[in-house]
């Protein structure tokens, strides 16, 4: 009974504690030298150089968000993203070997508006591999390492970064309730900035191919102290896509402070 208990009283804490969402709205190439694109785009509306994740709905967030609550077990990909299909409009980003490139996600108010005991807004990771599986479990995916030896071997530990990445702000109206810095940073851009971290593809991608990405957040810790078991208690999500490899010189556009949408 005890055990029953115990189970339900998690269940129960994790029921009402998922209250987030986010997804990758889009990727763009930054350079072999990085150079952050920081702008505001309309997640609704294709733009010419960026890419997109799996089947996406645009801002539709019950077709684009996938919450994940038992990472150990869960597959790594919502169902509509678990094979190689893109929406006619919203195209698979075009990618060289060596690329680096920006992943842009929305705050939501997770990093301006905290949850109560939130500890931190989470960790993103981006994986790769040249050899996804439509089953792909998420806990399979998480032992790859950045010298692609963890695991299985099939993929690699591209980067690792906070979501929060020092400058992105959701647009809002009242500032009641966010943080002092969410409000400086709606003061200073107040149409809002969307949230990025980048990766870079690995030199030994093979040029027409495609080159398939997770995009991980771990947003646990936002359970605080009320947390039942951190090692049971958890909040993940993730987004998945495939970038179009051609060869470096090939049509893809580099983003830089020049040349912005």
């Amino acid at each position: 009974m005890k055990f029953s208990a115990c189970i339900t009283t998690i269940i129960a804490t994790l029921a009402t504690s998922v209250q987030c969402h986010s997804w990758v709205q889009s990727l763009e190439v930054v350079g072999p030298i990085q150079n952050v694109s920081r702008v505001l785009r309309d997640p609704t509306t294709p733009h010419p150089g960026l890419g997109y994740i799996r089947a996406y709905p645009a801002r539709v967030d019950a077709l684009a968000s996938n919450t994940i609550l038992f990472p150990d077990t869960a597959f790594a990909c919502m169902p509509q993203q678990r094979t190689q299909t893109q929406d006619a409009a919203f195209v698979r980003l075009k990618a060289s070997p060596g690329d680096i490139v920006q992943g842009n996600y929305t705050e939501n108010g997770h990093v301006t508006l905290p949850a109560v005991g939130q500890l931190s807004s989470g960790t993103v990771y981006w994986y790769g591999t040249s050899q996804p599986k439509v089953d792909e479990k998420l806990a399979d995916v998480m032992q790859w390492t950045s010298d692609c030896t963890g695991g299985d071997g099939r993929g690699c530990l591209l980067s690792t970064a906070p979501f929060d990445d020092g400058t992105c702000v959701e647009k809002f109206n009242d500032p009641a309730g966010r943080t002092p810095e969410g409000i400086l940073r709606h003061q200073q851009t107040p149409d809002g900035l969307p949230c990025a971290s980048t990766f870079t593809i690995p030199k030994n991608v093979k040029a027409g191919s495609l080159y398939t990405v997770y995009w991980a957040w771990d947003y646990s810790e936002h359970l605080g102290p009320e947390n039942p078991d951190p090692k049971v208690a958890k909040e993940w999500y993730s987004s998945c896509m495939d970038i179009e490899m051609v060869a470096r010189g090939s049509q893809r556009l580099v983003r830089s402070a020049k040349f912005r949408l």
